[in-house]
C-alpha cells in the first residue's frame, strides 16, 4: 500500500504498485448542496489521493452525468446507475394491486430491513461484479443501503459510510408521533433495523461514523473509525452582526429531511412566538433545498420566511443574528453548526443537535432543548452582544483546529493506509458465538 503523489492522474506510469479502490455512492457527489454529496465528495477525495479510485453512482436523472463529470478528475474513471434500476423504483410500473404485495413483502420480512429492498438493483450487481475482477484493495459504500453490493468483494478492505444510526432516529418517531399516525409496519422496521446495526461491529467491515454516540450505537469496537463531519478552509473570523435592532434568527438545512422538518416546526410553533412577544421585530428564516408542504405553509409573508434551494448560503449567513439547531432526533455531525461557528455566527442548538462536536455550552454556544429555555437562550445572545462575540471566537477557533476537512480527509487517509483492526481477543466459545450471530446478520443484508 502507498501513497499516490495527488499531482499524478490517474493511470499515469509510476514504479510502485498503486492501491486500487471502489467508492459505491447512494448520490452523486457534486454539487454541495446538501450533507450526503458534500460527505460523499470529501471521502471520495480523501481516498483518490491515496489510490486508484473507481467511482459508481446511484442518479436519479440522466442531467447527473454533468455534476458526475465535474467530479470525474479526482478518479479513474466513473460509472452512473440510474436509480430506477432498483426493486422499488421498478414495482412501481406494476398493477397497483402486485405493487402493494411487493411492498408488503419486503417490510414483513422477518429480519431483513426493507432499506435493502428499496436500494437493491439488478444493474448496479452485475457492475460490480464485473468491476471485482480488478482485484480492489478497499471498497466503500456510502450508506448502509449499498451493503450487499460488497459481497462479491471478500478479498477487499470493505468499509461502510454511515451519515446516520437509523433505528435511532425511527425509534424517536415511534415515541413522539399519535399512535393513528403510525402502522405497525413502522413498529416491525424499527425492531429490524435495531437487530441489525447493532451487530454491525460484528461483521467483516469497518464502518465510518460521524460521532462517538453513533459509534456506540452500532457496537463500537477496533473496525468502527469516527470521522466527522467538516467544513472548507476558513477565512479570517467575520465581523459579528448588530442583533440590537432586528433579530433574524436563521434554520440551514435540507427541507425534506424529517429531522429538519420536526426542527423547524418544533421552533416555528412553540418557540419563535415567545421571541416575538419579547421583540417585535424578530424575525425567522428557513433557508434549504425540497421544503415539505408542512415547512411551507410556515410562511406566513412577513415573520416568517422559507426560501427553498438558493445558489449559496454565505449572504443568509452574513445577516443572521443567531444560527438556531431545534434538532430533537437523528445521528451524525450537524453540518450547519459547523457552518455557522466558521461563519462566526452565534448558536443555540438542543443537547441533540450539538452531538458528535466537542463543543461546550457557554463556552462555544449555548444549549436548550425546552421551547421556553430554548426562546430565552435566542434573546439572551440578541441582547448580549460581549456574550455572542465571546463564544463566536471561541467557536470559530474550534472548527478552525478541529473541523476543517483538510485535516479530516488526512484522518480518513491514514485509516485506509494503517493496518487493518482486529477484534480483540475471545474464548473460544464467545468466538464461536460471535460468529454464529455475524453469520446471521450477514444473511439479513443479503
Amino acid at each position: 500500500m502507498t501513497w499516490r503523489d495527488p499531482a499524478r492522474r490517474p493511470g499515469d506510469p509510476s514504479g510502485v504498485k498503486q492501491m486500487r479502490g471502489l467508492f459505491i455512492s447512494n448520490v452523486v457527489p457534486w454539487p454541495l448542496a446538501a450533507g450526503d454529496k458534500i460527505r460523499a465528495y470529501h471521502l471520495v477525495r480523501a481516498a483518490a489521493k491515496v489510490m486508484d479510485l473507481t467511482l459508481v453512482c446511484f442518479a436519479y436523472d440522466e442531467g447527473e452525468q454533468r455534476d458526475l463529470d465535474a467530479v470525474a478528475p479526482l478518479v479513474r474513471e466513473s460509472f452512473l446507475v440510474p436509480r430506477e434500476t432498483c426493486r422499488y423504483r421498478t414495482a412501481a410500473q406494476l398493477p397497483r394491486a402486485r405493487r402493494i404485495l411487493a411492498g408488503l413483502r419486503g417490510y414483513l420480512h422477518p429480519t431483513r430491513p426493507v432499506l435493502f429492498d428499496a436500494w437493491e438493483s439488478k444493474e448496479a450487481q452485475q457492475l460490480v461484479q464485473r468491476l471485482a475482477c480488478r482485484r480492489f484493495d478497499v471498497a466503500f459504500v456510502e450508506w448502509l443501503g449499498g451493503m450487499p453490493l460488497l459481497g462479491s468483494l471478500e478479498n477487499a478492505r470493505r468499509f461502510v459510510n454511515l451519515n446516520d444510526v437509523l433505528y435511532r432516529r425511527l425509534k424517536y418517531r415511534l415515541t413522539r408521533t399519535r399512535p393513528d399516525r403510525l402502522t405497525p409496519l413502522e413498529g416491525l422496521e424499527y425492531l429490524k433495523l435495531r437487530r441489525l446495526e447493532r451487530r454491525l461491529a460484528r461483521l467483516p467491515y469497518e464502518f465510518l461514523v460521524c460521532s462517538e454516540p453513533d459509534r456506540q450505537a452500532i457496537g463500537g469496537g477496533p473496525r468502527v473509525w469516527v470521522v466527522p463531519n467538516g467544513v472548507e478552509s476558513l477565512p479570517a473570523l467575520p465581523a459579528p452582526t448588530d442583533a440590537s435592532n432586528e433579530c433574524l434568527l436563521l434554520f440551514i438545512g435540507e427541507m425534506s429531511y424529517a429531522p429538519n422538518v420536526d426542527a423547524v416546526t418544533f421552533f416555528a410553533r412553540r418557540v419563535f412566538p415567545t421571541i416575538r412577544r419579547a421583540n417585535p421585530l424578530a424575525r425567522f428564516m428557513v433557508v434549504g433545498r425540497n421544503p415539505v408542504d408542512v415547512v411551507r405553509a410556515l410562511d406566513d409573508g412577513s415573520a416568517i420566511t422559507v426560501t427553498g434551494a438558493v445558489s449559496s448560503v454565505q449572504p443568509y449567513l452574513e445577516k443572521a443574528s443567531v444560527v438556531v439547531i431545534p434538532i430533537r432526533y437523528g445521528g451524525g455531525t450537524r453540518l450547519k453548526i459547523l457552518e455557522a461557528m466558521g461563519h462566526g455566527r452565534a448558536v443555540v442548538s438542543t443537547s441533540v443537535g450539538v452531538e458528535g462536536i466537542d463543543a461546550r455550552p457557554e463556552e462555544h454556544l449555548l444549549i436548550a432543548d425546552g421551547p421556553d429555555s430554548f426562546a430565552q437562550a435566542c434573546l439572551r445572545l440578541t441582547r448580549d452582544s460581549r456574550l455572542r462575540a465571546r463564544l463566536t471566537a471561541a467557536a470559530y477557533r474550534l472548527v478552525r483546529t478541529r473541523y476543517e476537512w483538510d485535516s479530516i480527509e488526512r484522518r480518513v487517509q491514514e485509516i485506509i493506509l494503517g493496518d487493518h483492526a482486529e477484534p480483540p481477543g475471545a474464548e473460544q466459545n464467545g468466538a464461536r458465538r460471535e460468529h454464529g450471530l455475524a453469520a446471521k446478520t450477514m444473511r439479513d443484508i443479503g
